[in-house]
């Protein structure tokens, strides 16, 4: 578990420095579906790297769930320092996901959140400086209109499949779902390919042609 630990937290270290961009284009090259789109950084700048705690909910009208079906104070007692918690509920504009709770997490540990879905008190959680990801921004409560069907089990948004400690990467540009298994192989593809790009870097500055570079290396 040790050995585990200390391989995550390096993996962690390596994809914090890259760019969702050279992410996404490791992932192409190896057929990995792993880019969620439309969701929005709260804070500017923020950025994420962790291990995916997975959320499923369900919504539905005003009353149609009891108060003690939202649980998001057993979501954050479940999650670890260090995990990125992913709430689904299925896009729906909806807020589940606050101040209070950005709070506690930030308290923990929690490295961000990721909501399919809506969150509210955005300039509370500006303030706080804690990295939140969504779809919708909505004043909009989710008690009693939300259900936290199940923690920790694999789930699916866009296409993608989130597996519990899956590594996640979120940055202005985007998110990056990095299966656990495969995260050596797109970490190795993902620093060839910031390599090249430092060298198409600098051979533009030097005056050479875009068009004559993507025909030499492939790329662009």
């Amino acid at each position: 578990m040790e050995r585990k630990d200390k391989l995550l937290k390096t993996l962690c270290r390596n994809f914090g420095r890259i760019s969702t961009s050279t992410i996404s284009d490791a992932l192409d090259r190896l057929r990995i579906r792993g880019i969620l789109s439309g969701f929005h950084s709260i804070s500017t700048g923020a950025k994420i790297i962790g291990t995916a705690m997975t959320v499923k909910e369900l919504s539905g009208d005003l009353g149609e769930y009891s108060l003690e079906d939202f649980r998001i104070g057993e979501v954050i007692d479940n999650a670890e320092s260090g995990d990125v918690i992913i709430l689904d509920n299925g896009g729906r504009k909806i807020s589940n996901w606050g101040y209070l709770a950005s709070l506690a997490a930030k308290l923990k540990g929690i490295r961000g959140v990721i909501v399919h879905g809506g969150v509210r008190d955005v300039e509370e959680i500006r303030r706080l400086n804690f990295p939140v990801f969504a779809e919708h921004i909505v004043p909009i409560s989710g008690k009693t209109r939300i259900k936290i069907e199940s923690i920790n089990i694999p789930i699916r948004i866009q296409d993608v499949e989130i597996a519990p400690g899956d590594l996640v990467v979120a940055d202005g540009t985007g998110i990056a779902i990095i299966p656990q298994e495969e995260s050596l192989r797109v970490l190795q593809e993902a620093k060839h390919l910031e390599e090249l790009e430092r060298v198409l870097s600098s051979r533009t500055k030097r005056g050479a042609s875009l068009s004559e570079l993507s025909r030499k290396y492939k790329h662009m």
